[in-house]
């Protein structure tokens, strides 16, 4: 009832909905009881978390009466077509986008380690992500730890915050690189410290990861990529070409 109040006083024509399972449900009730407003839903990620029933009872809800479908890409296209069950045309591609004004190569690498505070000389990795599950900042202490043992004056550096922040704290603490790697935590300066990595990682597991928007970012300023080849990955990091792409889970 809420909602469609909501929806009556702002007289919207459009709503966008985001594939989370109670917009969906809700949003998918709404829409089969009146013409008014059409439903846009956008997917942004390539699986789910959480209880399996509630993301099938949303789907279902939504997804036959929303009037148009949108995908991050169009690997993302054919995989939402065979997992939900319908045709591709029912899809249009929206692509994440980076503001390239503020994400660029302009900056020195040395300009930007001095900018950010970090260390001139070394050759320095780092993720740049939310402090969530998905992200599997694990895996990159993991590969960090045998990095380490070829290139002995690497450093490394994780910045974001979230809610696996005291499990990524203590990861680091038991990951024996101690001052090698350090968190940065929420950072106002991210283009400058993308420019300061040598290489951008993204760790995440095979779910949920779809188009990371950190990859475009990293590309954008000029930054090679190590990123596990997971949703749309390697629509962004060309193996060889802009980075390298690995398996999910594969530390070495």
């Amino acid at each position: 009832g809420r909602l469609h109040q909501a929806l009556a006083a702002s007289r919207a024509d459009v709503v966008y909905v985001y594939d989370s399972a109670l917009p969906m449900f809700w949003m998918g009730l709404e829409r089969r009881r009146h013409p008014r407003p059409r439903v846009v839903l956008g997917f942004h990620s390539t699986g789910k978390l959480g209880d399996p029933l509630q993301h099938l009872l949303a789907r279902r809800s939504a997804v036959p009466v929303a009037d148009q479908l949108v995908a991050l890409s169009e690997s993302h296209r054919r995989f939402l077509a065979r997992e939900l069950r319908v045709p591709e045309s029912r899809f249009v591609v929206v692509s994440s986008g980076v503001d390239l004004e503020r994400f660029n190569a302009r900056q020195d690498r040395a300009e930007a380690r001095r900018a950010t505070g970090l260390p001139g000389s070394v050759p320095l990795a780092g993720i740049v992500a939310a402090l969530r599950p998905e992200k599997h900042h694990a895996l990159f202490l993991a590969a960090a730890k045998r990095a380490l043992a070829r290139v002995p004056d690497a450093q490394f550096v994780i910045a974001g915050d979230g809610p696996a922040r005291a499990q990524v704290e203590r990861l680091c603490a038991e990951s024996g690189l101690g001052e090698r790697v350090r968190m940065l935590g929420t950072r106002q300066d991210v283009p400058a410290l993308y420019r300061a990595l040598d290489v951008a990682v993204l760790s995440s597991h095979p779910i949920v990861e779809t188009l990371p928007v950190t990859l475009l970012e990293a590309a954008a300023c000029g930054t090679p990529a190590v990123a596990t080849d997971v949703g749309s990955v390697r629509d962004v990091v060309g193996s060889g070409e802009t980075g390298l792409g690995v398996p999910a889970g594969d530390a070495e």
